[in-house]
C-alpha cells in the first residue's frame, strides 16, 4: 500500500489496512528512534538499559506489542467462519476501535 495520499478523509482513514499500516510504522518509528539513540550512546551497555533508555524501551514495547494484538485479532477474525455474518461486521469494527484507542 502506497502512503502517498493516504487519509485524505476519514472513511479512508478508518479501513482496517490503513489502521494496521499506522499501527506498523508507528511502531517502526519508535523502534527505529530508540536503537539510533541507544547505538549514538556511549554509556556503558548497563548504564543505557537501565537508566538512559529504560522508559524507551517500555514505550518500544508496548507499541510493537500492541501492534501484534491488532493483527494478529484481525488475522484470525478474517480467517474464521462465523455462525452469524453480523459477528464478524462487529469484531472487525471491534479491531478498529482498538487501533483508534
Amino acid at each position: 500500500m502506497a502512503l502517498k495520499d493516504c487519509g485524505n478523509n476519514l472513511e479512508h482513514f478508518m479501513k482496517l489496512d490503513m489502521l494496521d499500516k499506522a499501527l506498523q510504522v508507528r511502531a517502526a518509528f519508535v523502534i527505529e528512534r530508540s536503537l539510533e539513540g541507544i547505538d549514538a550512546s556511549h554509556e556503558p551497555a548497563k548504564v543505557k538499559d537501565n537508566e538512559m533508555f529504560a522508559q524507551a524501551k517500555l514505550v518500544m514495547v508496548r507499541y510493537h506489542l500492541q501492534y501484534l494484538a491488532f493483527h494478529l485479532f484481525r488475522t484470525h477474525v478474517e480467517s474464521r467462519t462465523f455462525k452469524d455474518p453480523k459477528i464478524k461486521k462487529h469484531m472487525l469494527l471491534l479491531a478498529k476501535i482498538y487501533a483508534v484507542d
